[in-house]
């Protein structure tokens, strides 16, 4: 009997295993609701150490028992167990879970719970970054969170976009935010970083968030945390994405050759009338073929087969011009683009390994990736390669230490847009070129091009020729200068060589208690390569060319103990830290000229020596920081403290220390018995932050110090004083932050968000003083002024639409504020500062415009009109001089001038917005998976330099706006418009209130569409995942003018700038 026993429970057990016989089991795992792909979820077996994680694409694979239990869990969603049943393929959706509390959130200098967090944090994950195709990962962060405005306008690829969060902190220094990467302050450029490496973008926006970065927080912080490995079994992904580039801005529309003579003759022929000159002679005049007439003025005819005398015509009764009729054919009409030569179509090319994978005592991450980003205008392009690895080690469970290393060279060339209307900036000259104009060289009366020995076209520099016997005039718009020419023989180039290592050691001791040490380094080798050509431009005729060499080295060290203790429900975590930063930057520059041999452009091939120098800078921060948080009940009641004490080199001994600090606390309102009748309501959260941190960003490393400048006296060496002392007293400026929010989730989590309240004051804030000519000295820094950001911030999803093939989900962000100055020096506290376009004044915001207040057009003779400056002195009169033949009283009593010199000063409105923000609907149809990204900023004004100059009323040769079709020509015309008048373009187009324009704009910023095979088609190819997808970036502006991107600039600016590519990308992506 016994012997049967045995016999039978061994027959048992070989059936049950016979029966729970693995299989393999694949599937898809998404987010419910919306159908997003989840990637990095865990899989487990239930009772065993089976286990694996879902792919980027969110699919999945793994042998299991046929009646086993799959156990499914990811930070932020439900925990899900699901039975196998036998089934070879189990799709599984996941529910967001708002309870989530014992999610791990990055902060500064560590991780929390996120029921513990008590400060204002926006995360951009790595899905939301891989729909976009940038090349600078910053980028991605347009539109995707509120409170942050990101200026991606720019059309050099790669370019590092402008941030600002929550207003603007200063006003002479910087605002931008600081840049952590993995845990490390980072000042390199973000192209560096293959975006495709970044696991999630964190920005900080309040005190408790940001007190501990202390003397570098108070713009708020960038927060970038790169990819690591998962313990799982190797996974290997591959990606390969290609994509064009085009112009994404439209040119303003301008008028035409046959539009344009006409206008420029009236423009003439206005100039010419005088007192003695009435209408009919300078008609006549304008018409003919003196120095006087049209021809001779602009220089260039383009019409077949029209003398000089016979272009123009007048009506003899209305004195209208008017171009001969028989001009309807032009010279060399098919020259006249001058985008042509520069313009392409862009090319974007992605490649990209990478294998993660690990097990219980070790996981690693590695890539490595190629982006070739070619933008619309030849000679803009940004090729990197990079290649990382992050590998970490827990050889015992009390230590674990790893790497974190990432490589990549870069290589960039671009144009020369640093001036708004510099000659060598191609936007500039193609823009304003006259259209009478080719870009190449024509015979001028055949129309002919004329062509090199090679029979290459050559370039039409605009001078005076003798062809057939005939002379032939200079072209008066740029005489001498080509700005294409120049970008396409001219140089810009850099190469960037750089690393970034993050390594660090971890003890767990006396079971609570934790000692990191981190160590950071970060290097930048720089080689900048320009050279200016020498058959036009600034480096003709010799030739130029500059080279800069930088090194930057920066190193951090850090030493962080933690502890953490949970009993019963409380949760106690401790901090105390110590860093050092330290940033070394060296650079080489030498300038020569007198080019030897063609297509060499190292120095030793030029013969003069213009500037040669280097110099060494070197900064030095030193931080004690300190943190604690309690919380009950796993977050009903929070309450956290930190600070820091910072040292800075940038201030003198006595001042360089500082303390920076935070209070938080949060309370889970729906935990609490009142709330438990308002079953809709799943989770509501109120936190409040207050805090102190500084702001030390643009500051000289030297600020504090008197300053002495080399000058020698020709061989003989010497050094003179600077003219700027400086200032022992001289602090950082510093910032006190007021956050309230409130987090909630709806409707079984269908409706979530969160709105914010918040006060920025910043003081001490850094002005240039005058000081008296007895001193020796010009001006001297001091820390003087105050400005207050405040304003609300509204984040808010909803799930709209849920069924099986159909979903739609709608994410809606929104930011207001307002922007004021509380102090300023006491010297400018009655008149102000006056800045540009700007007026900065207590009680103002740093970009209100000051402005003459333009009024119209005089209908009586077509002058601009401008309110007159009606100020008056102690005795009643005005301080303008009145003059009956500038200034008038209207019927409507405005009192007006058409002297721009006696116009009005006035508010003429601010740039920055009422409102900003982005929507961004997202659909799941039949698998296919959709999403649209829409910037929107409302109100605001911009100041349009590039309409104003084609506005102009003259400008011989100068290309000129459709919009000056509308001038004025016959007395009792209304129109806003003045009349073309080449004598007048000072009066007429001052600097003034009409070139204001309302910068309102909706921004189609990205578009994405993907499909993620099914299991079934995978199982079949032998793959883990198999994603395609096409994405589109910068699809379309919509402005108040076409050619304008009120976006360009914070304070409004729009001025001549490569402008930004509208990309379309498709590409794949497989796992193994």
């Amino acid at each position: 009997m016994k012997k049967f026993i045995m016999i039978f429970t061994g027959l048992l057990f070989v059936f049950q295993g016979l029966v729970a016989q693995n299989i393999r089991v694949t599937g898809t795992v998404t987010e419910k609701g919306t159908g997003t792909p989840l990637p990095f979820v865990g899989i487990q077996v239930k009772g065993t150490t089976t286990g694996t994680t879902t792919m980027d694409n969110g699919t999945y694979a793994l042998n299991a028992p046929s009646n086993g239990t799959l156990v499914l869990s990811f930070i932020g969603y439900k925990d899900l167990e699901v039975q196998i049943s036998g089934r070879t393929t189990i799709n599984v959706e996941l529910e967001q879970d708002a309870l989530a509390l014992d999610e791990v959130v990055m902060v500064a200098y560590g991780t929390a719970k996120k029921s513990s967090v008590t400060g204002a944090i926006s995360s951009v994950n790595a899905a939301s970054i891989e729909k976009r195709p940038v090349t600078n990962a910053l980028a991605a962060l347009s539109g995707t969170s509120a409170g942050v405005q990101v200026n991606t306008s720019y059309g050099q690829p790669g370019s590092d976009p402008a941030i600002r969060i929550r207003g603007f902190g200063s006003i002479n220094y910087s605002s931008a935010p600081l840049i952590v990467l993995d845990g490390a302050p980072y000042n390199g450029a973000m192209a560096n970083i293959n975006p495709a490496d970044i696991e999630s973008i964190n920005i900080l926006k309040d005190a408790a968030s940001t007190a501990l970065y202390g003397s570098r927080g108070s713009n708020g912080v960038v927060m970038i945390t790169t990819k690591k490995g998962k313990k799982e079994k190797l996974n290997i992904s591959a990606t390969v994405t290609q994509g064009f580039s085009q112009r994404g801005l439209p040119e303003y529309d301008r008028i035409d050759a046959y539009q344009y003579y006409p206008i420029m003759w009236e423009s003439l022929r206005n100039s010419l009338i005088t007192t003695s000159r009435p209408i009919d002679q300078a008609s006549a005049l304008a018409s003919g073929t003196t120095s006087n007439g049209i021809v001779s003025n602009l220089g260039y005819n383009p019409f077949t087969g029209i003398a000089n005398g016979d272009v123009m015509q007048y009506d003899p009764a209305t004195y209208a011009s008017k171009l001969n009729p028989n001009a309807t054919s032009l010279l060399w009409g098919d020259d006249l683009d001058w985008y042509s030569p520069v313009e392409r179509l862009g090319s974007r090319t992605e490649a990209m390994v990478s294998a993660n994978g690990g097990s219980e005592t070790t996981d690693y991450y590695m890539s490595v990736g190629l982006t070739k980003d070619a933008g619309w205008l030849k000679k803009t392009n940004y090729d990197r390669i990079s290649a990382r690895a992050n590998v970490n080690f827990t050889p015992r469970k009390w230590v674990t230490f790893g790497v974190n290393l990432n490589a990549s060279y870069n290589t960039s060339s671009s144009a020369n847009t640093d001036s708004n209307t510099g000659y060598a900036n191609p936007i500039y000259f193609a823009r304003n070129m006259g259209p009478i104009y080719p870009v190449y060289q024509h015979d001028r009366l055949t129309g002919e091009y004329i062509l090199d020995e090679q029979g290459n076209k050559l370039w039409d520099l605009g001078a005076a020729v003798s062809q057939g016997g005939v002379n032939y005039a200079a072209r008066t718009q740029n005489n001498g200068r080509h700005g294409i020419a120049e970008h396409m023989l001219n140089i810009i180039d850099f190469q960037r060589n750089t690393i970034q290592a993050r390594a660090y050691t971890e003890f767990s001791f006396l079971k609570d208690f934790k000692l990191r040490l981190n160590h950071s380094f970060d290097i930048n080798n720089f080689l900048s390569s320009t050279y200016e050509n020498k058959l036009v431009g600034d480096g003709a005729p010799q030739g130029r060319s500059r080279k800069e060499s930088s090194l930057r080295y920066t190193w951090t060290n850090q030493q962080i103990l933690t502890y953490s203790k949970t009993f019963d429900k409380h949760d106690i975590n401790l901090m105390v830290a110590h860093e050092s930063y330290k940033n070394s930057y060296s650079e080489f520059y030498g300038f020569r000229q007198g080019e030897i041999i063609p297509g060499n452009t190292e120095l030793i091939n030029f013969t003069t020596t213009n500037s040669l120098y280097s110099y060494l800078d070197n900064h030095a921060v030193e931080g004690f920081l300190a943190r604690a948080t309690y919380s009950f009940e796993n977050g009903r009641y929070t309450a956290e403290g930190s600070y820091r004490r910072d040292g800075s080199s940038k201030f003198e001994s006595a001042m360089r220390w500082g303390n920076f600090w935070s209070v938080g606390g949060g309370w889970r309102i729906d935990k609490e018995n009142f709330m438990k009748s308002l079953t809709w309501i799943d989770f509501l959260k109120f936190r409040a932050s207050y805090g102190l941190n500084g702001n030390d960003g643009g500051i000289s490393y030297y600020a504090w110090q008197v300053l002495y400048n080399y000058n020698n006296n020709s061989a003989e060496p010497g050094y003179i004083q600077s003219t700027v002392p400086g200032n022992p007293f001289l602090k950082w400026e510093t910032t006190i932050q007021t956050d309230l929010g409130l987090e909630f989730n709806m409707f079984g989590n269908r409706l979530r968000g969160n709105v914010d309240w918040f006060n920025k004051k910043s003081k001490d804030l850094i002005f240039s003083v005058p000081l008296s000519p007895s001193t020796g000295y010009t001006t001297q820094d001091r820390n003087i002024g105050n400005v207050y950001n405040r304003g609300w911030e509204l984040d808010i999803t909803g799930d709209i639409i849920d069924t099986k093939n159909f979903s739609f989900a709608l994410n809606l962000n929104a930011t207001t504020y307002v922007n004021k100055i509380t102090k300023l020096p006491e010297e400018n506290r009655e008149n102000g500062i006056i800045s540009g376009n700007f007026k900065r004044v207590e009680g103002g915001s740093i970009y209100d415009y000051w402005l003459r207040q333009w009024y119209g057009v005089d209908p009586d003779n077509g002058n601009a009109l401008y309110l007159f400056d009606d100020a008056k002195d102690e005795n009643g009169n005005y301080i303008q001089t009145w003059s009956d033949t500038d200034c008038k009283i209207l019927p409507n009593g405005s009192i007006v001038t058409s002297n721009q010199a006696k116009a009005k000063f006035d508010w003429a409105g601010t740039s920055i917005p009422d409102l900003f923000g982005s929507i961004t609907p997202s659909f799941k149809i039949f698998g296919v998976d959709v999403s649209v990204q829409l910037n929107y900023s409302i109100g605001g004004k911009a100041y349009d330099y590039n309409y104003a100059a084609l506005m102009s009323s003259g400008g011989y040769g100068a290309a000129k706006s459709v919009d000056i079709l509308d001038r004025w020509t016959t007395p009792g015309q209304v129109t806003n418009v003045p009349r073309m008048d080449n004598s007048k373009t000072t009066a007429f187009n001052a600097a003034s209130s009409r070139w204001l324009v309302d910068a309102s704009y909706l921004a189609i910023r990205n578009v994405n569409i993907a499909y993620n095979f099914s299991p079934r088609i995978l199982k079949t190819l032998d793959l883990k995942g198999l994603r395609i997808y096409a994405s589109a970036e910068n699809l379309a502006l919509f402005s108040a003018r076409k050619g304008m991107n009120p976006a360009q600039s914070f304070n409004g600016d729009v001025f001549n700038d490569v402008g930004f590519n509208r990309t379309v990308t498709f590409g794949v992506n497989v796992n193994f």
